[in-house]
């Protein structure tokens, strides 16, 4: 259940892209928000980070709670003594959250220096779930809310670790009135040709293994969806099984929904056991690219006690005909 959500701020545009994300949710769920800023940086970096600096931390951080308490969210705002990220991660740690939502570093540049290092040990080592908000989504706590009554997407790649983004998940999908919909991307080995007289016998092979697959991932997501339907009274759950990376199944899903809101994609609810920037992530190694692949956000969960087993998987494992995120 989503009680306690968090947000660190910095003074820049950049970090306040979380702020419309992190209300939205706060109103959905009757959760309480705190926004935290950190009272330091390193010395190495006071120079570049004049222009971001706020003579008064606390009065910056009222400036974006008081539009929102006057909406009844309730909203502390806190001041980390410290450099980052050590500071927020102290301030994290005392006031154990439900969710942290933050904003991505840009892709290049300054903005990748100061924000990404935060971003990636925020993601690396907090025990709670983290919503990344990518930095070419919307921006300052004006935008339009964009999360309520959409599908809140859940890769999978049919083993147990994967499946730890469920209940988190199922959280956000009852406090937002959304679809909970199961994806699982498999990625043929080899690309199959369109023409009809390229089909050798060891092609067909492939073709059928790969029907074979589809119809072993479709059979694990359409039983997964059903008890997970059972469990959750009222909650509706619905899967997909799709052909190629990962990033191009939720690309297509987006473009597909375009225009029906109820059809469209909130936000994307995946397992990871490591840092963001390094690539360090599951599905499929493929968080990283979900991440910045797209302007959704992209909420990132650490199982507790479980540890990837690729031999779980359904279907065809990595070493077989094919391999699925």
């Amino acid at each position: 259940m989503l009680r306690k959500l968090l947000v660190p701020l910095d003074g820049s545009a950049l970090s306040e892209r979380a702020l419309p994300y992190a209300a939205e949710l706060a109103r959905a769920a009757a959760a309480s928000l705190t926004l935290v800023r950190t009272a330091d940086v390193h010395p190495r970096l006071h120079l570049g980070l004049a222009h971001l600096l706020p003579e008064d931390p606390l009065s910056y951080l009222n400036m974006h709670a008081d539009p929102l308490r006057t909406c009844g969210v309730v909203v502390d705002a806190a001041v980390a003594p410290g450099e980052p990220p050590r500071a927020l991660m102290s301030e994290i740690e005392r006031r154990q959250p439900d969710l942290v939502v933050m904003s991505t570093h840009a892709r290049s540049g300054f903005d990748r220096l100061v924000h990404g290092s935060v971003t990636d040990t925020v993601v690396s080592h907090v025990g709670c779930p983290v919503m990344l908000v990518p930095a070419q989504a919307g921006s300052g706590a004006s935008a339009a809310p964009r999360l309520a009554a959409k599908r809140v997407v859940v890769p999978l790649d049919g083993s147990r670790f994967s499946e730890a983004a469920l209940p988190v998940a199922v959280d956000l999908a009852r406090a937002l009135g959304s679809e909970v919909l199961l994806v699982q991307a498999i990625i043929p080995l080899y690309p199959l040709p369109t023409d009809l007289e390229l089909l050798t016998p060891s092609i067909l092979d492939q073709e059928q293994s790969l029907a074979d697959t589809e119809d072993a991932v479709a059979d694990y997501l359409d039983g997964l969806a059903y008890r997970l339907s059972v469990s959750e009274r009222g909650l509706r759950v619905t899967a997909l099984a799709g052909t190629g990376q990962l990033t191009e199944v939720i690309r297509e899903l987006s473009n597909t929904a375009q225009g029906h809101v109820n059809s469209s994609i909130g936000l994307v609810v995946m397992a990871t056991h490591g840092r963001i920037g390094l690539a360090r992530a599951i599905v499929g190694g493929e968080a990283d690219a979900v991440v910045r692949a797209d302007d959704l956000p992209v909420v990132l969960v650490h199982p507790h006690g479980a540890e990837p087993a690729p031999e779980e998987a359904s279907g065809v494992s990595a070493q077989g005909e094919h391999r699925h995120a």
